[in-house]
């Protein structure tokens, strides 16, 4: 972990920590269908960086909560001892998740001044057997957002044009401390099996200009190279050339010495090879 900014995040309000995990289950409809499917997903905090000075918890969702289709979501959030922040990458700003002392009607902006939630409801609930003197209820064209001040986001319901999707926190490992019902297998099953197979996730954004972030999984120790090739198949860079432990890593790549483009980058990690394609806009 960074040694930067730690005093703040002690006092947080929400325990952001690298190796903490979130698990929600829920059900999805497709507003052309009768009835919903039930579905589910993780996120996990597999890291921590500096961005503008201020220190991040990078969070990591391994597949998209809506298709169901292998997707990479990655997100930089931080707390302190009122609010949660999180780090626009596309807009390169930092927007207001939450502030748990703002009072009803507080609106929220994000990205511009079209896209915006409003504060509707604040209230306190036990959850996972736990009393929570500070929930909030996020409220934009039909969509709710709860967060608690321990487990940050605990629900939502999203409903458009498209589909409806209702997910709940069923399940939570944080500092350590589990938080689910133990009878839910399927809930310890995502909290803990994250690192059974090899993966080489998508980068994000994609296209970039020049940043972007390469995620990969290694569920046992091996020489993992990361190389980035152009259409041609030319080697263009190195991002990693080392020997590395079980674990979840994310590497940054900086294009801006190059063309505009389409690229390619492979991990090869023992046996393991993958290969995906990012795009360079300038």
């Amino acid at each position: 972990m960074l040694t930067s900014d730690l005093n703040a995040q002690d006092s947080a309000i929400v325990s952001f920590s690298i190796g903490n995990k979130y698990a929600f289950q829920g059900n999805i409809r497709i507003n052309y269908e009768s009835s919903g499917s039930p579905y589910s997903y993780s996120e996990f905090i597999i890291g921590d960086t500096i961005i503008d000075g201020r220190h991040y918890f990078k969070f990591f969702k391994p597949q998209g909560p809506l298709w169901g289709v292998p997707d990479t979501i990655i997100t930089f959030r931080r707390a302190d001892s009122f609010s949660v922040y999180q780090y626009n990458i596309l807009y390169a700003y930092e927007d207001t998740i939450f502030n748990f002392k703002d009072i009803i009607g507080t609106v929220y902006h994000y990205d511009d001044a079209f896209n915006y939630y409003t504060l509707i409801s604040k209230d306190s609930i036990y959850i996972f057997g736990e009393r929570d003197s500070t929930i909030g209820i996020l409220y934009r064209n039909g969509s709710f957002y709860r967060y608690a001040s321990k487990l940050f986001l605990i629900n939502f319901d999203v409903y458009n044009l498209l589909y409806e999707v209702h997910l709940e926190l069923r399940g939570a490992i944080i500092n350590g401390v589990y938080y689910c019902d133990s009878t839910l297998v399927s809930v310890n099953s995502q909290l803990n099996t994250n690192l059974s197979d090899y993966a080489l996730y998508q980068n994000y954004p994609n296209p970039f200009n020049p940043l972007t972030t390469i995620s990969f999984t290694l569920p046992s120790r091996s020489f993992v190279t990361l190389k980035i090739f152009d259409l041609l198949g030319r080697e263009v860079a190195t991002i990693v050339s080392e020997e590395l432990s079980v674990g979840n890593y994310s590497r940054q790549w900086n294009a801006s010495n190059i063309s505009s483009g389409i690229y390619f980058y492979r991990l090869q990690a023992g046996s393991f090879i993958e290969t995906k394609k990012l795009i360079f806009l300038k």
